[in-house]
């Protein structure tokens, strides 16, 4: 159920980045070559994706945000979505995929990172999961989920005192799961 909300709490956040973020609708190298109609129907799509994604109709959502790339190759929006809906059909590979596309669109955002450290979380590759949310958290202080999947793999490392600090954090943004942690490992 947390991966559940998790994966709508991303997908609805991916959304609302490329409604209210210019520069997730004309983002990339060669956005120059992407004409303002096929950017504002790669985001149409994205909504459309997300939609799909929201009533459990997730090959539908794939192929929507699939779209979006084809018309829009440098929409990280596109990308992070269609990383979210691999992730929910469990293609962690094509997850992590997606997410490494949107950050060399637009490695100014928090939320590829974040993205990208879950898949890795889930991997197993600890490490490499800890380096993004640092980056992510680096990007944006405020990221609560990432101080709470931060302090996760910190406790998968055997770091429980530092899992406890970001938990704590955390919970300072309201972050439930970050919560139950704290009550089951910190006291």
């Amino acid at each position: 159920m947390k991966q559940a909300q998790f994966f709508t709490f991303i997908l609805a956040g991916i959304i609302m980045c490329s409604l209210v973020w210019n520069a997730c609708v004309y983002s990339g190298r060669n956005r120059e070559s992407v004409s303002r109609q096929d950017s504002i129907l790669s985001v149409d799509l994205c909504m459309k994706g997300l939609g799909f994604a929201l009533n459990g109709k997730l090959e539908e959502s794939l192929d929507a945000y699939s779209e979006a790339i084809r018309v829009n190759p440098w929409n990280p929006t596109a990308y992070g979505g269609r990383g979210m809906v691999k992730l929910g059909l469990n293609d962690l590979e094509g997850a992590y995929q997606d997410a490494s596309s949107a950050i060399e669109l637009d490695s100014t955002n928090a939320d590829w990172y974040g993205n990208r450290a879950y898949v890795e979380m889930l991997r197993g590759n600890l490490a490499e999961a800890m380096d993004d949310l640092n980056k992510s958290l680096h990007l944006n202080p405020f990221y609560g989920w990432a101080y709470t999947k931060r302090g996760n793999v910190k406790f998968m490392m055997k770091d429980t005192s530092g899992a406890c600090e970001d938990w704590k954090i955390a919970i300072g943004y309201n972050e439930t799961e970050a919560m139950d942690s704290v009550y089951r490992h910190c006291f």
